[in-house]
């Protein structure tokens, strides 16, 4: 069986038609986890025993029955969330180290679908942090280069993914952390609209913009777990593409670009066109600049309040990872007074944006991010003759969204000429995740990235 080849909806067709069993399924995974994450460092915990007992229970049960379409499918699940057994660290060792009584209402969901658990993957510690380099936990390598970051906070779920670990993770998004580590590992990852995937049993950091999504392979993939996470089938094969109007904001958003994530998002705009949607490449988009520091001042305010009882205990300041700390300290200076102002300007560009930008367009595209993976050890990228900071780059065209809370999804959209992904952002209005995923599906049956071939993995550097 060619495991890096499997997606959730292949190897679901497998078990269906009865090719293979769920205990035979799982057994690959864990073999291949077991053979390569040593070095890529996804997992915080791996549930083998439990995954291999779920997966003989369901050998002898129907593989498709009414509401249990991830029968047998490996499922990693970002240690963010709450799974009933096992402690939930949030990538850190100063919350409680005592199992959850409970699943996370989504995680139950996903149990109640079928699926098992291989267990609880690696992320950026407490999700403040966008290269997913754990001090606790290990880094997270990229599986097309294990030189090179993952990206964060959900770096273990890409890479879990891209590697061929699991086949679909939940990731949580604050400001871009799903979708960044999806660019950086050419798989896909959408942020919903806020609030329509339950947080309950979710390590909180940021109240106003922690989003819960679904991570997978494709689209297809994708549209399949957000089925599983909401309740409600999404139909991504019957868009009408001349009845959607998508823009590109180009200023801002493609300010400091890789010449080669510039390249390939122009020719994606060129296969959107040839598929029949109308794009235009002259929108403007308010208040971009400012809103990316209005979505800081309240990121920090609210993640230094929720972990106030851990920087007031000077023991527990020293275990948190030396990124971490200087944040956190930062949110603690903010005034209440900036807080309540840099609310009050949410309401006014969210207000705005919708007036000015999605009363005329169906759907934004942008770079997911600005550069590919950069190296573990790289601070700073230089584009051209300019420097530009690593967290910048990655989180520049993503943490607009969380600031509104309108839906977005990342996806592969090619390679850079040393082999790396990059990764192509749709975005609209609320509750429109059914429009994205169906021109994201679009897209991605005419161009096939997610097909390409991943170098072998490695077990040394």
């Amino acid at each position: 069986m060619d495991i890096a080849r499997l997606t959730l909806t292949s190897a679901s067709r497998m078990l269906q038609a009865g090719d293979i069993k769920p205990s035979e399924l799982i057994s690959e995974f864990l073999g291949r986890i077991a053979k390569y994450d040593r070095l890529y460092k996804t997992f915080t915990l791996l549930m083998r025993r439990d995954a291999e007992k779920d997966a003989r229970e369901k050998d002898s049960s129907a593989t498709h029955v009414r509401g249990k379409i991830l029968h047998g499918l490996p499922i990693g699940i970002k240690d963010i969330y709450d799974v009933k057994g096992v402690p939930t660290t949030a990538g850190t060792t100063v919350l409680p180290n005592v199992p959850a009584r409970n699943d996370a209402p989504v995680v139950k969901r996903l149990r109640d679908a079928g699926a098992v658990f291989l267990g609880k993957l690696n992320m950026h510690e407490i999700a403040l942090g966008v290269t997913s380099i754990n001090p606790h936990y290990g880094t997270v390598r990229n599986p097309w280069n294990p030189k090179c970051m993952a990206g964060g906070s959900s770096g273990g779920s890409a890479a879990a993914i891209a590697a061929s670990f699991c086949l679909g993770s939940l990731g949580t998004d604050t400001g871009g952390s799903i979708r960044i580590p999806a660019s950086l590992t050419g798989t896909v990852g959408l942020k919903p609209t806020y609030g329509l995937v339950d947080r309950r049993g979710v390590v909180p950091l940021s109240w106003s913009f922690d989003h819960a999504g679904p991570m997978a392979k494709t689209v297809e993939d994708v549209s399949l777990l957000m089925e599983v996470l909401t309740g409600k089938r999404h139909h991504i094969d019957n868009v009408d593409a001349k009845r959607v109007r998508i823009g590109v904001p180009k200023e801002f958003f493609w300010d400091g670009i890789h010449k080669d994530v510039k390249r390939n998002l122009e020719v994606s705009l060129r296969v959107l066109e040839k598929i029949g949607f109308e794009v235009d490449d002259e929108v403007k988009f308010p208040h971009a600049a400012e809103a990316r520091s209005v979505l800081l001042f309240i990121l920090l305010s609210e993640a230094s309040t929720s972990y106030d009882s851990v920087l007031s205990d000077v023991v527990k300041r020293r275990e948190l990872g030396g990124d971490v700390l200087p944040r956190l300290d930062q949110g603690r200076m903010l005034l209440a007074t900036q807080y309540l102002k840099a609310q009050q300007l949410k309401r006014v560009y969210v207000s705005k944006i919708l007036r000015d930008v999605f009363s005329e367009y169906d759907a934004l595209v942008t770079p997911t991010t600005l550069i590919p993976a950069p190296a573990i050890d790289e601070r700073e990228f230089l584009v051209g003759r300019e420097k530009i900071d690593v967290s910048t780059a990655l989180t520049k065209c993503t943490a607009i969204f969380n600031l509104t809370g309108f839906p977005a999804i990342a996806m592969p959209n090619g390679f850079t000429t040393s082999g790396l992904p990059t990764g192509m952002q749709l975005a609209s209005r609320p509750y429109s995740e059914n429009l994205i995923l169906q021109v994201a599906h679009s897209y991605e049956l005419r161009a096939r990235w997610h097909e390409k071939r991943m170098p072998e993995l490695r077990t040394t550097i």
